[in-house]
């Protein structure tokens, strides 16, 4: 008789795990009282806050930023760039006279900016007067380091327009021909010297150039830095010859972006009076979290409410947890401020420590989630980024206080120092538009009664 007993248990414990899990089932007839429910919900609070990193590394990229931009959101934001250049030389010819055609720098835009690019671009550039010099502990330059100190006077201006699209185009900018003509008379005189053919020697000669924008132009984009941008060209030809030569000097390390913000009246303003690494819930600025890259802003996403599903039955289980988080409706657009493709995510600990970035599946077949912006189906100006925390929640749900993680939203890292484009995250409390478009977590967990019959 007891065997057959222990047998209908698990016969009815089968029954239990393989039934619509939609539905409630009582089982295992006088012996065992169990209740299995399946539930989704998504009224889990997501809680959003800004944080601020101490600082974004910005030296020895591929690109830099030169420009400015404000507004209400991030408040106002101007970008310089620094950089060193490598040495050319030739050796003239005997008896052969040289003349100056032209000198121009060339620029390539990297595709990022934020602002307005129907509007005239104007960059000041300045001769350093003190090498570009890395951090010796860390061997970087930051968002926040100093500025290269300058000549005051003024080598020449540019005033461009920013095409963000046509990345694969070189413009090119005249330049004063006093500028040529320094270089190309350097080379001339300095015939067997080391100053123009060793690098060493040539940066003591020329330090680099500062790119300074002119005034407030409204337009804050991104330049590539390589052998065909920001390269410094000057044209010459000699007198046995009709074919036009040149000298290029190509930008090389160290070079690096300083960013200065001022977010006082902006929605960051809380951050005027903080230390680094504190958190500002979006209920204290307009009901909206901040992403921008190069300044460190960061998006921190918690679940202060996650535990109490305990409280929901003997055994609780989550089988599925989506996060879909709507960027604040009215602050982004394809021609000021366009939304990045896709955004990391990263699970830090209680105090913002980053452990790991947000992964799908398991081991060998683990893939980093990245977003993947989407539009809703038939309206769209809304769009919403969505990540799988089933694996995240499951792990949180009993955490203690100190264990429980939170999830950290920044740009791609190849974008994460290169641009000063920033994305805001609408809140629950923030009006999207509809309710439907509001932050939210969708999750779909399963409980567990059980009650003995004596």
């Amino acid at each position: 008789m007891k065997s057959i007993k222990i047998v209908l248990f698990s016969f009815a414990l089968v029954i239990a795990f393989t039934a619509c899990s939609d539905e409630s089932s009582t089982l295992g007839g006088e012996w065992v009282s169990s209740d299995f429910s399946s539930v989704v919900t998504d009224t889990c609070a997501v809680k959003l806050s800004t944080v601020e990193s101490d600082s974004v590394e910005t030296s020895n990229l591929s690109s830099v930023q030169v420009g400015h931009y404000k507004d209400n959101n991030v408040g106002d934001v101007t970008s310089e760039a620094f950089v060193e250049y490598a040495n050319a030389y030739f050796l003239r010819a005997y008896n052969v006279s040289y003349t100056l055609d032209s000198a121009t720098i060339k620029i390539k835009w990297q595709g990022d900016f934020v602002g307005d690019t129907t509007k005239v671009l104007p960059i000041n550039i300045y001769e350093l007067s003190q090498n570009i010099t890395l951090n010796q502990m860390t061997g970087g330059l930051y968002n926040s380091s100093a500025a290269v100190p300058w000549y005051p006077t003024k080598l020449a201006q540019i005033n461009t327009y920013v095409y963000p699209s046509s990345t694969k185009k070189q413009y090119e900018y005249r330049l004063p021909d006093s500028i040529g003509q320094r270089f190309l008379d350097k080379v001339l005189n300095s015939q067997g010297q080391n100053v123009m053919k060793d690098q060493n020697d040539f940066r003591q000669y020329f330090r680099g150039l500062a790119f300074v924008p002119c005034g407030k132009p409204g337009i804050l984009p991104n330049i590539q830095k390589n052998d065909s941008s920001l390269v410094l060209t000057v044209y010459y030809r000699g007198d046995n010859s009709t074919a036009e030569q040149k000298l290029v000097f190509k930008p090389t390390n160290p070079s690096f972006t300083k960013v200065i913000q001022d977010v006082s009246g902006s929605k960051l303003a809380e951050f005027s009076t903080l230390p680094y690494n504190n958190a500002v819930p979006s209920y204290d600025s307009g009901n909206v979290s901040f992403v921008q890259s190069t300044t460190g802003y960061y998006t921190k996403v918690e679940f202060p409410t996650l535990s109490n599903l305990l409280r929901t039955g003997q055994m609780v289980s989550i089988t599925s947890a989506i996060l879909y988080l709507y960027p604040a409706i009215g602050t982004y657009s394809n021609d000021t401020n366009p939304l990045p493709k896709q955004l990391s995510a990263y699970t830090a600990s209680f105090n913002n420590a980053t452990t790991s970035q947000l992964k799908s599946g398991t081991g060998s077949n683990a893939t980093a989630q990245t977003g993947n912006l989407q539009t809703v189906i038939g309206v769209p100006d809304i769009k919403y980024y969505t990540y799988d925390l089933t694996s995240y929640m499951q792990s949180n749900l009993s955490a203690s206080d100190n264990d429980k993680q939170n999830i950290q939203l920044t740009f791609p890292t190849a974008n994460a120092n290169t641009s000063c484009k920033y994305l805001m995250f609408s809140n629950p409390s923030y009006n999207n538009g509809s309710i439907n478009y509001r932050t939210k977590v969708v999750i779909k967990y399963t409980t567990y009664n059980s009650n003995k019959v004596m």
